[in-house]
């Protein structure tokens, strides 16, 4: 095939790729937004609803030693059409129990978020090892930029289109939509060829080590590798902050309209849906990695104004306008973290290794996402000090820690993100 046939390739699995991930996105979130309504409408319990939220990421947990060496060892294709196909049939099996379970609808309604959060995370594994092969190399941060987009629109529309739905449809109907919506993503994923850039694809020589342990021993062996988890994760950890710390603030303290905070959180989504489209259109970065110490220096200086900006103001439309405009630029510096770190993993991580090393490091961020919103949201909940204060120390304990995180990885340690290399 000529280069200009390749290339022209590469760009329509761009395109089908985004429309896979545009549709799962909206069809899942919006299932998942619905699914959490009709919990608490069903039970009216909180710690059902809580449940639900935490039963995933330790799924998740579970399943990492089987994740990233299945992987590994099958086609990225077969792999991701098995979990689709078993996330359809777990989502029909709900379906056909929901009359059953009328009165008796947390078992069941767990089983399948336990069932879709394995799939899941099959179907990520399996596309993050997969990108390498499934465009060029120049082509791989215009495809994960983009996908970022894509979520963001996903996380934007999601939670309106589910409230939407779930007040106008039977619950059961409402589950078929999902069911269509996976079905149009595995139709374009059996559609994907993942050995279109040449040199890369799922050949295996029979003599490797595909084992977890095996896995785990190469990643122990990333120092750097090791350094630059522990910072995004630190970052993703402080972002989470914003999360329930901004809600608590302008809502619970300052009696901020919902609305008002709607707009913040919509400055988010927008940051983020135009960041990734703005990194999709930036010509491939000779270091890419070396963005991540700007980006660090960028978040802390975000938090810090959403700690002094409400205990300065306190409530006025000087708040809600700096918080809307920090909340944009907090999520397009995060994304200069993300997109970068993820592009370079599938760029250098050895092909037979990127499912456990993928499965290892998705894995780390959603089991840290309910650990982040239980930590935060206790230190909201104490009342020995006012919120507002509480949200300063917060904030600025934060910015304090990613400053450290800055002058210990670049000033001490002296880091080199310039040229990280991989050892064997």
């Amino acid at each position: 095939m000529s280069d200009y046939l390749i290339e022209n390739s590469s760009f329509k699995q761009i395109r089908k790729s985004i429309v896979s991930s545009l549709v799962g996105q909206l069809g899942s979130q919006s299932f998942n937004f619905a699914l959490g309504l009709m919990l608490l409408t069903k039970t009216g319990s909180s710690l059902s609803f809580a449940a639900s939220q935490v039963i995933g990421p330790i799924i998740s947990l579970l399943f990492v030693p089987l994740v990233g060496p299945t992987v590994d060892r099958l086609s990225k294709k077969q792999v991701i059409a098995v979990s689709q196909i078993v996330t359809i049939g777990g989502l029909i099996g709900y379906a056909l129990s929901l009359r059953y379970f009328a009165f008796t609808i947390l078992p069941p309604t767990l089983i399948l978020i336990a069932i879709l959060a394995v799939s899941d995370q099959f179907t990520l594994t399996a596309y993050n090892a997969g990108a390498k092969g499934l465009v060029l190399d120049d082509h791989q941060t215009k495809l994960r930029g983009l996908q970022q987009s894509a979520g963001a629109i996903g996380q934007f529309i999601a939670p309106i289109l589910g409230a939407a739905l779930y007040s106008v449809v039977p619950f059961t109907l409402f589950v078929m939509i999902e069911v269509s919506c996976e079905l149009v993503t595995l139709g374009i994923a059996l559609s994907l060829n993942f050995q279109l850039n040449s040199g890369t694809g799922e050949k295996q020589t029979g003599q490797e080590d595909l084992s977890f342990s095996a896995g785990l021993t190469f990643f122990k062996k990333q120092k750097t590798l090791i350094s630059l988890l522990v910072l995004a994760l630190f970052l993703n950890f402080c972002v989470g902050a914003f999360t329930i710390g901004i809600a608590s603030v302008l809502i619970t303290s300052l009696k901020f309209s919902a609305t008002t905070y709607g707009f913040v959180q919509s400055a988010f989504v927008f940051g983020s849906m135009l960041s990734g489209l703005v990194i999709s259109q930036m010509k491939a970065s000779k270091y890419p990695l070396q963005k991540v110490w700007g980006a660090m220096i960028g978040i802390a200086l975000c938090l810090l104004v959403f700690g002094i900006v409400p205990f300065v103001f306190e409530k006025s439309v000087l708040t809600a306008g700096l918080i809307m405009v920090t909340s944009f630029i907090l999520a397009g510096i995060s994304n200069l973290v993300n997109v970068p770190f993820f592009s370079w993993l599938g760029e250098h991580i050895p092909e037979q290794m990127q499912g456990r090393i993928f499965g290892l490091v998705t894995t780390f961020a959603t089991a840290l996402t309910p650990i982040n919103f239980a930590i935060f949201g206790c230190l909201y909940d104490v009342k020995t000090l006012p919120t507002l204060t509480m949200n300063l120390w917060i904030f600025s304990c934060c910015s304090l820690g990613v400053l450290s995180l800055y002058v210990i990885g670049r000033v001490i340690l002296k880091i080199d993100l310039k040229h990280v290399t991989i050892v064997d």
